[in-house]
């Protein structure tokens, strides 16, 4: 369709957003010598019938085909669905990338749409079912678009509203056919029967003189001239002069678009027969119609176009040429490595190079050999010789030829025929010394040329083996050839020397002497030869370096490597510090096949990279001999624009997103992104992170989806960066950052509910450990009580009772003494002290049954005792408000409390003992503290002497009522002595205190 106007259009937006062109295709090469890439419908999943092509801000491909819109990465292609449901006519006939980057799509089956911020949107075009023809802007912003079917055909869309241009402005009732918006902002329509104009501010259109032939395209160059490319050829609308002979373009019968790339060329498409391109068309046309026709080609499918059917071309901001056809996408891009096609007789073994004195470079092939002058073409200067074998010059400028039947002298254009030698297997390489002598090779030995006749001198492997022999002569005159697979000879006639034994060379392929010794190369790697001294670049450590079979060096200071890996370029500088220090690393650049080059290295290569005069570097490979010219080696200076093309997530995609909210409980989630480096985005290197979830960049290669499981509620923050082929880096890259809320179940809420039901049970639990403790020792003391009580009892009842009848009956018997006999003071004496027994008996077995509710007293009655006989002062203080104790745990503590004050006034040496009796809320306390002498050592920690058992009755007490004693002692600092009760083993319980806990006992005991 009519497209090279916006196409163009895209081209100097992305000159105005700042997006200039990594490099032009070279305008020197033929369609044939660019890269071509290819994505079938069939194969790749291309659109099928692509029918329009556009390049976005952000660096995508934006394609119009028969089943609707898509967009590509260069990588994978992406459908994009219409704003409103469609029927079965999908198909996308217009594109337009505006100024703001919102893209414009018109169907074929009618209607407008645009994309921006991630969707599609009705641009409420009328003429609504109206076949969409083209789109341009011109320069005041406003869009127009073309229609087919309607009048009128052309519509204006500005400040929100579209606005029809027809009979007022000047158009007639024509068929549309192409549109175009220059640079000046004139506005250029073509019909089928006339071309029209609307400069800039008016709005009447005016008719040009030029009659267009059929349907005509319409174009601009980098001068603002315009051109029509119709059924009559290319010419200019209004040239500034005459020329007599227009461009032959193919005529376009069913679809047009051309379009100017930066370098001058016309590109177009010619319906149903591929595409053309005219090498920088002059406005004044050519002298001669040979002239105009040698700068038109055409490439179509026999080429290896996807189709002959081209409805679309396009050039995107890296100066690559983009073709849509019916059957998928090609693109055209400059190759850094172009194939010579009229080099195509390659022999068995792979084109003989040789890089002549005069800039020239011979080419050997099969059966003819060409020499190809400085900026030349190649041309034969030998054939029927059968495959060449050698190529070599000597020091006056003689080309020696050896071919399979031939040995030929070429010099000022003369071949001289020469007896050749025979040879079994055929010769590997000659080379002429200083005395003009021509030497061959062969797998068996050297052949010297003496007069008409030769010299044969053997040269075989140490077992006898015969190998390929790589010869060169040195700028001194002598010669270096390989004689083992390990050593060389270095021959200055007719002395010969051997070299290179102390460092055995496995497979020496090819020999270059360089401006600093002579470089070997083979399997082993590369090696430099300095007079007898090699030193090695081993192919193990320097993987570019591997299976060598050609070198070369330039003036700039840079080495080219033909080897296993493809072509290879270093600089020398860097080559020579790797040898001097082989653990420097190299930095090479490596070209292979995405690069242009159809294949390595010859097998049996021996020189496959020469120079000539013009700085272009010849390779020799298996399919054919390749150059490069170093001087056009562009690097790509774009930072590869970086996108966050979509968030899928619950089955909902969200296209092109920055910031988003998923729903509660999204767990899994894909991103997909993209490197929008279009050249070479097999070369395009990603890194990616989600930080919040990953603490390390992630790298993909080819793949762009991101994939995530198990994300847990919070935001989180996704970015992307990329380096283009040439390691330009955008650290900017693309961020997404999108925030997962949490379910109630993950709210802090439920955690805070979680929390205080947890540290219920928690409480509950240790509340009923605490009271199944308690009431075991509680248990235990009721026992003991109880014990104590039936003691008490038992001793009242039977003891004390007997032992009152006893005191009776001897009353009695002391009663019928006479008083004055002396035995009746005795007896009543007697008695006297069995009262007084019985009196205190009563008072023990009255203590059995009950404890006094003063345990301060009781403690400080001891204290009273032991501070009566010493100058210890003694002080005691009460902590809170006294309860009433468990009768066991008042004896208890009453006894521990005793033993430590009397250690402490016996043993201690203090000047002061001060105690607290404490009652609190969760534990009765008892802390007793002297400043004396402390314990001996192990004391404290329960290591009593033998028979003392002081301490350890101390701790058994408080073990009985469930309490700890802790006892703690330093030298000269004191002792430190703590009981500690829990509150329910020591306190009884209150009246409300108890009602509460026989509740909580049935509500435990009905959970259970």
């Amino acid at each position: 369709m009519r497209l090279a106007q916006w196409l163009k259009a895209a081209v100097m937006l992305a000159t105005l957003v700042g997006l200039a062109p990594a490099w032009a295709l070279d305008p020197t090469r033929n369609i044939a010598q660019y890269t071509h890439t290819r994505w079938t419908s069939a194969e790749d999943g291309a659109p099928d019938f692509i029918l329009s092509l556009a390049q976005g801000r952000d660096g995508y491909l934006w394609i119009g085909a028969r089943d609707g819109l898509f967009r590509f990465d260069g990588i994978s292609f992406e459908r994009i669905s219409p704003a409103r449901p469609r029927d079965d006519r999908t198909a996308v006939s217009a594109l337009m990338v505006a100024r703001d980057g919102t893209v414009w799509v018109g169907y074929s089956s009618g209607g407008i749409e645009t994309y921006r911020g991630g969707k599609l949107r009705d641009a409420g075009v009328p003429n609504a079912r109206a076949y969409v023809i083209s789109f341009a802007q011109t320069a005041d912003g406003a869009i127009w678009t073309e229609l087919g079917g309607v009048f009128p055909h052309l519509m204006r869309y500005q400040n929100g509203g579209w606005r029809q241009v027809g009979a007022s402005w000047g158009l007639p009732q024509e068929h549309p056919i192409d549109i175009l918006a220059a640079r000046d902002g004139t506005l250029w329509l073509t019909t089928l029967q006339s071309v029209y104009s609307l400069p800039r501010g008016t709005n009447r259109f005016r008719k040009a003189t030029v009659i267009p032939i059929g349907h005509a395209a319409l174009s601009e160059d980098a001068a603002g001239q315009i051109w029509l490319t119709d059924a009559g050829g290319t010419r200019a609308v209004a040239p500034r002069r005459l020329g007599r002979f227009l461009y032959p373009t193919p005529p376009a019968p069913r679809a047009v678009g051309t379009l100017f790339d930066r370098d001058g060329n016309l590109w177009g498409i010619t319906g149903p027969e591929g595409i053309f391109r005219v090498l920088t068309p002059d406005a004044a046309g050519e002298s001669s119609s040979a002239a105009a026709a040698a700068r038109v080609s055409v490439i179509r499918e026999s080429d290896g176009l996807t189709s002959n059917l081209s409805p679309a071309v396009l050039e995107d901001h890296e100066g690559n040429i983009w073709v849509g056809t019916a059957l998928g996408l090609d693109r055209f891009r400059d190759a850094h490595v172009a194939v010579e096609p009229l080099l195509s007789h390659i022999p068995a073994w792979g084109d003989v190079l040789l890089g002549a004195s005069d800039g020239s470079v011979y080419v050997g092939g099969a059966d003819r050999i060409y020499r190809i002058r400085p900026r030349g073409m190649p041309d034969v200067v030998l054939d029927k010789g059968g495959d060449t074998e050698a190529l070599c010059e000597g020091p006056d400028g003689v080309i020696w030829m050896v071919t399979a039947r031939r040995l030929v002298r070429f010099h000022d254009n003369r071949r001289t025929d020469l007896p050749r030698p025979s040879s079994e297997m055929g010769f590997n390489d000659c080379a002429v010394d200083r005395h003009g002598a021509l030497w061959l090779t062969d797998s068996g030995g050297l052949y010297r040329q003496k007069g008409t006749g030769w010299t044969f001198q053997a040269l075989l492997g140490g077992d006898g083996t015969r190998a390929r022999k790589t010869l060169i002569a040195k700028r001194d005159g002598s010669l270096l050839v390989s004689v083992t697979t390990g050593s060389l000879r270095r021959i200055d006639f007719p002395r010969q020397t051997e070299i290179g034994r102390a460092r055995p060379l496995r497979d020496l392929r090819t020999m270059y002497e360089g401006s600093d010794g002579v470089l070997l190369g083979g399997g082993f790697g590369l090696a430099r030869l300095r007079g007898e001294s090699v030193r090695l670049l081993d192919a193990e450590q320097v993987p570019a370096v591997a299976g060598l079979t050609g070198i070369s060096q330039t003036p700039d200071g840079e080495t080219w490597l033909m080897g296993r890996r493809g072509i290879t370029r270093v600089l020398t500088a860097e080559l020579d510090r790797a040898f001097d220090d082989p653990s420097r690393p190299l930095n090479p650049q490596i070209f292979d096949s995405r690069d242009g080059l159809p294949a390595y290295n010859v097998r049996e290569g021996k020189r496959d990279v020469v120079r000539g005069g013009d700085g272009r570097l010849w390779f020799a490979t298996a399919a054919g001999t390749v150059w490069i010219d170093p001087t056009r080696l562009r690097r790509n200076p774009i930072p590869p624009p970086v996108t966050v093309s979509a968030l899928r997530a619950n089955g909902v995609i969200h296209r092109d997103p920055t910031r988003v909210t998923l729903p509660s409980g999204t767990t899994s989630i894909e991103i997909a992104f993209s490197a929008l480096s279009l050249s070479i985005p097999e070369r395009v290197l990603v890194r990616y992170q989600l930080e919040g979830a990953e603490k390390h960049w992630q790298n993909p290669g080819l793949r762009r989806q991101a994939f995530y499981t198990n994300l847990g509620p919070g935001t989180y923050r996704f970015r992307v960066i990329a380096r283009n082929n040439d390691g330009v880096w955008n650290r900017d890259g693309a961020t997404l950052e999108f925030t997962i809320p949490p379910t109630f179940l993950q709210s802090n809420w439920f955690m805070l509910l979680t929390i205080l039901a947890l540290c219920a049970l928690l409480w509950i639990a240790y509340s009923l450990r605490l009271r199944q403790v308690t009431a075991g020792v509680r248990a235990a003391l009721e026992a003991r009580l109880a014990e104590r009580e039936r003691i008490a009892r038992e001793l009242h009842d039977t003891l004390l009772q007997s032992f009152q009848g006893l005191v009776l009956r001897f009353q009695a018997v002391a009663d019928r003494i006479p008083p004055d006999q002396p035995l009746r003071p005795v007896v009543e004496q007697a008695l006297d002290r069995a009262d007084a027994a019985l009196i205190e008996g009563r008072d023990r077995v009255r203590e059995l049954r009950t404890v006094s509710g003063d345990l301060a007293k009781a403690i400080t009655d001891v204290a009273e005792e032991m501070a009566a006989h010493s100058t210890t002062r003694f002080a005691l203080t009460v902590e809170g408000h006294p309860r009433e104790l468990h009768p066991m745990v008042h004896d208890e503590v009453e006894n521990v409390a005793a033993e430590a004050i009397r250690n402490a006034f016996q043993h201690a040496r203090a000047r002061r003992i001060e105690a607290i009796l404490s009652y609190r809320s969760g534990e009765l306390r008892f802390d007793l503290h002297d400043d004396g002498v402390g314990l001996p050592a192990g004391l404290a920690a329960g290591d009593a002497p033998t028979g003392h058992f002081g301490l350890t009755g101390m701790r058994e007490r408080a073990l009985r009522v469930g309490g700890a004693l802790t006892i703690s002692s330093r030298k000269n600092a004191g002792t430190e002595v703590v009981l500690s009760i829990p509150a329910g083993a020591a306190y009884v319980p209150s009246y409300d205190r108890r009602r509460w806990s026989a509740f909580l006992n049935r509500w435990l005991g009905s959970a259970r």
